[in-house]
C-alpha cells in the first residue's frame, strides 16, 4: 500500500514540473522547513524551493542544491531547526505534539501538518502549500498537469 501511495507521489509530483523558482512577489518570503522528503519534493517541484532554509537527512535536493540538515521527524532536534530562523515547519504527520517544543522556544514558527496517503491528500497538499507561501498561482499550475 504505501509502495503505492509513494509511486502516485512520484508520479504526480514528476509532473509538476520545476516552475521558475521565484519568491512570491509580494511581501515577505517565508523561510520553510521541510519535515518530510515527499514535502521537500513539492516544494521544490513547485519551484519554491527559495524558500526553504532547512530539510530533514532523509531528503533528496535537486542537483546543484543544498540545505542545512536539520534532523528528521523521527528525532526533532529544535536548536537545529530554530538556527536556520524558520517561519514555517511543513510536516508530514498527523501528530504535531512532537514538533511542539520548538512552538515553545519561539512560538512565532509556524507548523503545518500534512497527511498524504492518497492522491485527493497530495492534491490537497499542493494546493495548501501555494496558499501558505503565498504562490497560489503555481499550484494551480502544478494542479492543472
Amino acid at each position: 500500500m504505501l509502495k503505492r501511495i509513494l509511486v502516485g507521489v512520484v508520479a504526480i509530483v514528476a509532473t509538476i514540473g520545476t516552475g521558475d523558482g521565484r519568491a512570491g512577489a509580494t511581501g515577505a518570503s517565508p523561510r520553510v522547513v521541510t519535515f518530510s522528503p515527499a514535502l521537500t519534493r513539492i516544494v521544490f517541484d513547485m519551484g519554491l524551493g527559495d524558500h526553504v532554509v532547512g530539510v530533514t537527512r532523509l531528503c533528496r535536493l535537486p542537483p546543484g542544491e543544498d540545505r542545512p540538515r536539520v534532523g528528521d521527524a523521527f528525532g526533532v532536534n529544535a536548536e537545529a531547526v530554530l538556527s536556520v530562523r524558520p517561519d514555517l515547519l511543513l510536516v508530514q504527520s498527523s501528530s504535531l505534539a512532537r514538533f511542539q517544543g520548538i512552538r515553545q522556544i519561539d512560538p512565532h514558527v509556524r507548523i503545518e501538518g500534512f497527511v498524504i496517503e492518497t492522491l485527493a491528500d497530495l492534491q490537497d497538499a499542493i494546493a495548501r502549500i501555494g496558499r501558505l507561501l503565498g504562490r497560489e498561482d503555481l499550484s494551480r499550475r502544478a494542479l492543472e498537469r
